[in-house]
């Protein structure tokens, strides 16, 4: 079987998500105990831990800004699912990594209070009765897509819509059914609702 080319230590729990950003240069990984780190790939070390959630993490994610000098500069907005309710975006530039712990959940005592977290953008109450994850994506311009000004246009105008516009799609409270929410308005657009079943007989 193949093996692996290294391997990433320092979760104390299982690994429930991975996701590959900013050009494959930084690796998050989220665990059942609700935390997350950052790793650098090329040096295989973590560059930021933070507790993400305060149960399991279902899912991780991200986007960035559109224009790949502004999102070196930014940074992406991490996305992280967890068992507790939440859907949370991160915003954490580059420049930020160096104000974060690099302390491992596995050398962390149970006992000591959560390090610094990457500033919280947003916070969505969801519903996480099942263990599905949420989908993302780009938002149509017709659902507000985004503002047609240039970066450099909207902070002289302080626009404040510099942000991407994405749909991110979570388990709805009733079983079967589809929350679909956009952000950064953090509204709830639709409500899909279950598939009927099939009448037999």
């Amino acid at each position: 079987p193949p093996q692996p080319a290294y391997i990433l230590r320092g979760h104390a729990a299982a690994v429930h998500a991975v996701h590959f950003l900013r050009r494959n240069a930084r690796l998050l990984t989220a665990d059942a105990d609700g935390w997350a780190v950052l790793w650098a790939v090329a040096s295989r070390r973590a560059v930021a831990v933070w507790r993400a959630h305060a149960a399991s993490v279902l899912g991780v994610g991200s986007y960035g800004l559109g224009e790949e000098e502004e999102e070196e500069e930014e940074g992406v907005r991490i996305v992280t699912h967890g068992r507790d309710n939440a859907l949370r975006v991160w915003h954490l530039p580059p420049a930020a990594e160096d104000g974060l712990s690099t302390r491992l959940p596995a050398e962390i005592p149970a006992a000591a209070a959560d390090p610094k977290a990457p500033w919280l953008l947003h916070a969505l109450a969801v519903n996480t009765l099942n263990f599905c994850g949420f989908a993302m994506c780009k938002a149509p311009a017709v659902l507000g897509g985004r503002s047609s000004l240039a970066p450099e246009e909207q902070r002289r105008r302080g626009d404040g819509d510099s942000e991407e516009h994405v749909l991110v799609a979570v388990p709805g409270t009733r079983d079967g059914s589809v929350d679909v929410f956009g952000l950064p308005s953090e509204k709830r657009l639709c409500s899909l609702p279950p598939l009927e079943s099939p009448h037999t007989g």
